[in-house]
């Protein structure tokens, strides 16, 4: 399922799987889905062996698919078909430097979440 974002035009984000109404921030390869950062905080602090989840972050520039890459130019992750796009543009985007993105465990890197916190 995916929503229109704010602003028109023709670029659609993914919502979450679980709770449907958010745009979705990580993907989770253990459980095949797409979680807002409310529904990955509470899924994944449920128990021991949920955080142990391995997950990255959506696509920065489609928010529709894994980010595998990470620009360390332009400080975005990508999915490999939008870096794809975005360092083909010209000579200068060829040379960033781009890393793969490493997945993360336990708690949503960024703001705590009350979920985390406990």
């Amino acid at each position: 399922m995916l929503k229109q974002k704010s602003g028109g035009g023709e670029s659609w984000a993914r919502v979450c799987d679980k709770c449907r109404a958010a745009a979705c921030a990580v993907y989770c390869r253990a459980d095949s889905a797409y979680l807002c950062a409310g529904c990955d905080a509470r899924v994944h602090a449920a128990n021991h062996l949920a955080s142990r989840h391995e997950r990255v972050r959506v696509c920065e520039e489609c928010e529709r698919a894994p980010a595998a890459l990470l620009c360390k130019a332009d400080a975005a992750s990508l999915c490999t078909a939008c870096d794809a796009d975005i360092h083909s543009a010209n000579p200068l985007a060829r040379r960033h430097q781009r890393v793969p993105v490493l997945p993360f465990s336990g708690c949503l890197p960024g703001p705590p979440s009350r979920a985390c916190s406990r």
